[in-house]
């Protein structure tokens, strides 16, 4: 469990895996812009990068570090620690100043630009990593493009992976264009240099999607054989479907008794140029229009997006964030749910959550990027404007919705099992390692 010290929260034992003595005797050093615990049901990012380094805590020690308010330290099992590092005043105003000239050439915040900026003047954060890196003998994973490419240097002859979440370049170029060419100039000036020349000058990539892979290849001309596809991963073994009897009698402790359909999100930021902003307008759409023609249905919505959910519908139920706890048993119990995602890139978490959970998914072509899913067969795929015929579909035919489900978990634990995809990884580090000192 996570030591509640420092403002953190316990995490459930069902994430806790057992550790797994190695024989390389290397650590993992996992180098992050953002704290991952609480979970705020977001794109998944912050579930994404700690439910990898969980699984890959079986095999390795595994420590996370990044920037906070405060020092911490974390300890959630016995092979996997988390490292808060302080941020000041200076540095907070100086990182500031930083985005926000790159704000006025017109590049987006969120991308590599701000995290590059940060850090460059956190000389505190770099020490640590360096010190870590050179104490525990690790292999360090870079969770963002652009982790300053002077850090490359700084922590010398140590293995070094970039996990790519997805491709900035061609993100950046098709959600954040201000249509100034010479804007546009920069901004791909320094993503070629923040994304492409960080990733030629480490050991290996993670890629999200096999696709992304081909992409960096074209864009940077990364040799493929550095490229390994590792997915967002869950563990099933503590997911029991539910019997549509069983179902029904938890749905009625908890005072249910409609069908359910589900919606986890989190709230981006209410900026035109942000990458979220068109995924709350649909979100609105579904809550307060679609919503009201399936009256026999209640929609139970989780995350931070209820914050920003305006005027729902009356059978729409906004839960706020809630505990893992709470979001396991609903999920348990869900009919449905829908995946309302039109902006985006890499694999969505929340599609493959639902999908570990065997819940039927009305979703968006964006939405099943990754997924392996096929219409009709283990999830149904509309356009925006047709989510309520998705939704009919799967309310017509209580069997063929469960048979979707069941599907979608199949794929989950044939590519996406915590276990499978951590060895994957740790035996293509551990060719490297050989490779790189021979022992």
């Amino acid at each position: 469990m996570v030591e509640k010290s420092k403002g953190y929260i316990s995490i459930p034992t069902s994430f806790i895996i057992t550790p797994y003595i190695p024989f390389f005797m290397y650590a993992i050093l996992s180098v992050g812009s953002v704290p991952i615990i609480p979970f705020n049901y977001g794109g998944g990012c912050e579930y994404e990068i700690y439910s990898r380094l969980n699984a890959l805590s079986m095999f390795r020690k595994v420590i996370y570090i990044y920037p906070d308010k405060t020092e911490r330290r974390a300890k959630i099992n016995e092979n996997f620690y988390m490292e808060g590092v302080a941020r000041n005043r200076i540095v907070t105003v100086l990182s500031k100043s930083v985005i926000g000239f790159f704000r006025m050439l017109g590049t987006n915040p969120n991308i590599p630009l701000s995290k590059e900026a940060w850090l460059f003047v956190h000389k505190k954060y770099r020490k640590k990593v360096v010190d870590i890196a050179t104490k525990e003998n690790c292999v360090l994973i870079f969770e963002f493009p652009g982790g300053i490419l002077s850090l490359l240097e700084e922590v010398g002859n140590h293995i070094k992976i970039l996990r790519a979440h997805d491709v900035e370049m061609e993100f950046s170029k098709t959600k954040y264009s201000t249509g100034n060419p010479l804007r546009e100039k920069i901004t791909d000036w320094f993503l070629k240099k923040l994304e492409g020349e960080f990733a030629m000058k480490c050991d290996l990539i993670f890629t999200i999607t096999p696709e992304d892979g081909e992409k960096l290849h074209t864009l940077y001309g990364i040799p493929k054989e550095k490229m390994i596809w590792i997915p967002p991963l869950f563990s099933t073994k503590d997911i029991t479907i539910l019997s549509p009897n069983e179902k029904k009698k938890a749905k009625s402790k908890k005072g249910l008794e409609k069908k359910i359909c589900v919606l986890l999100m989190s709230a981006a930021r209410l900026n035109l140029r942000h990458k979220g902003y068109e995924n709350i307008k649909f979100v609105n759409t579904i809550l307060n229009d679609y919503a009201k023609k399936f009256l026999d249905v209640d929609f139970l919505v989780m995350g931070g997006i209820c914050n920003v959910t305006k005027n729902p519908a009356k059978n729409v139920k906004l839960l706020g964030i809630v505990d893992e706890k709470t979001k396991h048993e609903i999920l348990q119990i869900a009919d449905m749910a829908i995946n309302p995602v039109i902006m985006g890139a890499g694999i969505n978490t929340r599609m493959v959550e639902y999908m570990a959970y065997g819940i039927p998914v009305v979703t968006t072509k964006i939405g099943t990027r990754g997924t392996f899913t096929r219409d009709g067969e283990s999830a149904v795929i509309r356009d925006p404007e047709n989510f309520p015929d998705g939704i009919e579909f799967l309310l017509a035919d209580g069997e063929r919705a469960r048979t979707i489900g069941l599907n979608a978990r199949k794929i989950i634990e044939e590519h996406f099992s915590a276990e499978v995809v951590a060895r994957r990884a740790i035996e293509a580090i551990d060719r490297v390692w050989l490779e790189k000192y021979g022992k």
